[in-house]
């Protein structure tokens, strides 16, 4: 824990950063990094993803954590090896793309293409963009490349613009057949000097504007599987439109972008990496007074307070307010964290002209104790760790304390005008993504079917009574095309409870099960609803034993003996020989020891953080548990 006059130095190192004094910002993270501070590496990733800044600011901070050693700035980042290919130098894109990526959990290792290769690149089976085995390729191509095949006129032929969708559509397939990669697609933008009677449409042409969009829309055709597609036209469009896109440094460099473009492109590149990682924001813990409306509640009533339609200040609040809403519908859960009286909870349902109910908050943490004792409970009732967490507040003071309590939750400042937070917010992305599953869209209920089951919980003496009343039950299933996605996602996700921390992909679950191996999904359902798939277990067949390769579980289903349940499924399915499992500990899956115990493993062997365990097939012991499996599939 830092002393008091360290915890003002990094309070007054967020209010220049979100005042947007950027080098006094810089000067004050100088004297924490020489400080030696613990807390820096945080500092670091707060002011790599505040938005804002020019882009000298960003370079700066790459200095700072490359001169660190570039340490994690997420815990148990995602590795990922990434290739740009482009039409453009593309080179300055590198260093802030690995910044950004790794202040939102994923370190990258990145390389570009040749200048204006791309079709020998991805078409040749041979290049060598194929034998690098990369985990994702990027393709991304600036308004020059679609010059070349669209021709440089205002009005473009239709017949031009199919074979321009065929030769992507050529591209994507080469990458899919000639690689094990997945494949982000960017999107085309308008350039730095958009052509005028561009958005037109005759029998056989269509303006250039009509066209880039259309290829735009092509390219969500292939979304899917390994393919997703990442949208760096609003990338552009919010990070200052034609200003940012190459102007100068095309002219001198050939490079698709001027400085505040690379930036934002960086940014959106980022939050598309930490999605495929399973690395993104998952809930927005949120103050209330003077970060969703103007005033205090308490003080003036729900009615008096700023938002609405009656000033340009509360429709700004509004609209900070309907972007919140509209991430609920998308998966983001939402937190309420207030210094205030718990009463005034229920209050903003009285106004209408407050878009957020209180129905919209998954957790809401109303009373006067310290903000990081709040977030400590929005995380213990989500079920997930802080670091999937970004905490909106109005104080300074308030963003330090949580910080320095809480290292890897992410912070940003309501500003005083609404106007001016709600374009930040939005540039930020904190909550961006390129792909939604439906265990996304389903979290907000789940969540609620869980805090419905703890208020249920408090009529019972004992937890044994009360996980009988509430009929457990599971179904096991292996790998399938329905599952498979959620099945991929919850691997990339999981991280409390997860045996080897394994981050396998399509490719990985393919040749695992070629190889004689099983891969389980196991869906939780009890009288409240159910939770989708829950647990995920791949056995893979060995001489002597059967290995467990990978064996995790959502924590939001913890202590209800489901894990004891899951293991008595696999010891009667697995009955003839010894089970092995390999445990890696890290600082988040300590629990996993201790399971191992309970489940009757014997530990045989050590090396640094990883050990083998052991289950004797002659054992016949197994923890007790409440669980009934339904429709087990073999």
């Amino acid at each position: 824990m830092l002393k008091m006059n360290n915890i003002h130095l990094v309070a007054g190192f967020l209010t220049n950063l979100f005042d947007g004094r950027s080098k006094s910002a810089v000067d004050l993270l100088k004297q924490c990094i020489d400080a030696d501070l613990e807390i820096t590496p945080s500092l670091l990733r707060v002011a790599a993803i505040c938005p804002g800044h020019p882009s000298i600011f960003y370079h700066q901070i790459f200095n700072f954590w490359a001169k660190l050693g570039e340490p994690n700035l997420k815990p148990l980042p995602s590795e990922l090896k990434v290739s740009l290919v482009s039409d453009f130098t593309a080179d300055p894109l590198i260093k802030p793309l690995k910044l950004m990526s790794a202040s939102r959990g994923v370190n990258l290792d990145c390389s570009t293409s040749g200048f204006d290769s791309v079709e020998p690149v991805l078409l040749d089976s041979k290049s060598e963009i194929y034998q690098s085995e990369n985990d994702l390729v990027v393709l991304i191509l600036s308004e020059h490349w679609l010059e070349k095949h669209l021709g440089d006129g205002t009005i473009v032929d239709k017949t031009r613009l199919e074979k321009t969708k065929e030769l992507l559509a050529s591209m994507v397939s080469a990458v899919l057949s000639n690689s094990e990669s997945q494949l982000i697609l960017c999107t085309f933008y308008q350039g730095a000097w958009p052509a005028t009677c561009s958005y037109m449409m005759t029998e056989n042409q269509v303006g250039r504007k009509v066209a880039i969009d259309q290829v735009n829309l092509e390219l969500l055709k292939y979304s899917s599987g390994r393919v997703s597609v990442c949208d760096t036209a609003s990338a552009v469009h919010i990070n200052g439109g034609a200003s940012v896109v190459g102007r100068r440094s095309y002219l001198l460099a050939k490079i698709a972008f001027e400085n505040d473009g690379i930036i934002g492109v960086s940014r959106e590149l980022a939050t598309a990496f930490s999605d495929v990682c399973g690395q993104t924001h998952r809930a927005c813990a949120l103050d209330w007074d003077n970060t969703l409306w103007g005033g205090e509640i308490a003080e003036q009533g729900p009615l008096e307070v700023v938002c609405g339609h009656d000033s340009p200040e509360a429709n700004a609040y509004r609209l900070f307010q309907l972007q919140l809403k509209g991430l609920v519908s998308s998966g983001v859960l939402l937190a309420a964290v207030s210094r205030n009286n718990p009463e005034i909870a229920r209050s903003i349902n009285a106004n209408s002209d407050i878009p957020l109910e209180l129905d919209d908050f998954s957790s809401v943490q109303i009373d006067f104790v310290p903000k990081s004792h709040s977030i400590a409970q929005v995380s213990a009732e989500l079920g997930f760790g802080v670091d999937y967490m970004l905490f909106i507040d109005d104080s300074t003071f308030e963003l330090a304390e949580v910080l320095l309590t809480h290292p890897y939750i992410d912070v940003f400042r309501a500003e005083k005008d609404p106007e001016t937070m709600l374009q930040r917010f939005i540039e930020g992305r904190f909550f961006n993504r390129v792909r939604l599953e439906d265990t996304d869209l389903a979290r907000s209920e789940n969540i609620r079917n869980i805090q419905l089951q703890r208020e249920h919980k408090l009529n019972f003496k004992s937890n044994e009574d009360f996980l009988k009343s509430i009929n457990i039950r599971l179904k096991a299933e292996a790998l399938n095309e329905d599952n498979r996605s959620r099945i991929l996602q919850i691997i990339k996700k999981s991280n409390q409870f997860n045996l080897s921390v394994r981050r396998h992909n399509t490719v990985d679950i393919d040749r695992i099960v070629g190889n004689g191996g099983d891969v389980w999904a196991f869906s939780y359902l009890d009288d409240f609803g159910g939770q989708g798939i829950i647990s995920v277990v791949i056995v893979t067949p060995r001489d002597n034993n059967y290995f467990i390769d990978t064996w995790l579980m959502s924590c939001r289903v913890l202590n209800r003996t489901v894990e004891y349940g899951v293991f008595e499924w696999l010891t009667q399915k697995y009955s003839d020989k010894d089970i092995v499992a390999e445990y890696r500990l890290t600082e988040k899956n300590t629990m996993i020891h201790q399971l191992l115990e309970e489940c009757f493993f014997d530990q045989t062997e050590v090396c640094q953080a990883t050990s083998l365990w052991l289950y004797s097939k002659d054992n016949g012991c197994t923890p007790k548990n409440f669980i009934k499996f339904i429709n087990t599939g073999d």
